[in-house]
């Protein structure tokens, strides 16, 4: 179990308990590393974040955990990090 932010909860409450590919482009074939690095370009580009690579959002993911009330070894055991002390 890990603590989830409240908009996160929602969208994970609505979505259906499927066992499938997450990422596929048409005719449901999974994507490989181009096609990702294509979409993903495409979308950074449409959100105006020209210049975020794929691994920034491990420093937004312990932001937000953070945020969502979880303990720094809570974090450190999500993101495979170990705690300093």
């Amino acid at each position: 179990d890990m603590p989830v932010t409240q908009s996160l909860r929602a969208v994970l409450d609505a979505a259906p308990r499927t066992c499938a590919t997450i990422l596929a482009g048409p005719g449901s074939k999974p994507w490989n590393q181009i096609t990702f690095q294509h979409h993903w370009r495409k979308a950074t580009l449409a959100a105006g974040c020209d210049g975020l690579h794929f691994h920034d959002l491990r420093g937004t993911t312990c932001t937000t955990l953070s945020e969502a009330g979880c303990t720094p070894q809570e974090i450190a055991a999500v993101l495979g990090w170990t705690v300093q002390t």
